[in-house]
C-alpha cells in the first residue's frame, strides 16, 4: 500500500464506534435512576452508523484519496461522537437542574440565581473574565449551598462550563 492511500476495512467500523453509546442507553434503561425519564435522544444510531458504513464500502479501492482526507474524517466522526455523547450527557442534567431546584423548596431563588451565574461565564471575553467569574460562582455555591449534593452538581455545572468556555477564549494568561 502506497503512502497516499489508506486501509478503511477492519479496524474503521463506525458501528464499533458507537457501541459505548449503546450501552450507555441500555444501561440507564435497565437501571432505576431519575435518568430513565430523562429524554430519549432523537437520533438512530444504527441507522447513523449503517450509513457510514455504507458510504465507506461505497469506495472503491482503486480511488486516489489522499491520505488527509481520510485523517480529517476520522478526526470529524470523533468530534461528532463527542458532540453527541456531551448531548446525552447535557439531556440528564436537564432533568438533574430540574429535580435540584425542586427539592431545594427553601432556596429554590438561590439556585436558579446560581445557574443564570454559572451559565453568564459564557459571556467572558477572555480566560481571565471567565476565571474571575468562575472563582465569584464558586464562592457563592460554598455559600448558598448546605447539602452535598447540592454543592457537587452546582460546582460540577459551574466547572463544565468554565473548562468549555476556556477552551474557546483567546489565550491571555490568566
Amino acid at each position: 500500500m502506497s503512502e497516499k492511500e489508506f486501509n478503511i476495512t477492519g479496524g474503521n467500523n463506525f458501528s464499533e464506534m458507537l457501541k459505548p453509546f449503546q450501552e450507555y442507553w441500555q444501561q440507564l434503561e435497565k437501571s432505576n435512576s431519575f435518568l430513565n425519564y430523562a429524554p430519549k435522544p432523537i437520533y438512530n444510531m444504527e441507522a447513523i452508523a449503517e450509513a457510514v458504513n455504507e458510504g465507506i464500502q461505497n469506495l472503491s479501492p482503486g480511488q486516489n484519496i489522499p491520505e488527509e482526507y481520510f485523517e480529517k474524517t476520522l478526526e470529524y466522526q470523533k468530534k461528532s461522537l463527542d458532540f453527541l455523547q456531551s448531548i446525552n450527557e447535557n439531556t440528564a442534567n436537564l432533568f438533574s437542574m430540574v429535580e435540584l431546584i425542586n427539592k431545594n423548596v427553601d432556596n429554590q431563588d438561590q439556585i436558579i440565581s446560581l445557574l443564570s451565574e454559572i451559565m453568564n461565564l459564557a459571556k467572558a471575553g477572555n480566560k481571565e473574565e471567565a476565571a474571575t467569574g468562575f472563582s465569584k460562582v464558586m464562592k457563592k455555591i460554598t455559600d448558598v449551598t448546605s447539602d452535598a449534593e447540592t454543592l457537587m452538581k452546582l460546582t460540577g455545572w459551574a466547572t463544565a462550563i468554565y473548562e468549555a468556555v476556556s477552551t474557546i477564549l483567546p489565550n491571555i494568561p490568566v
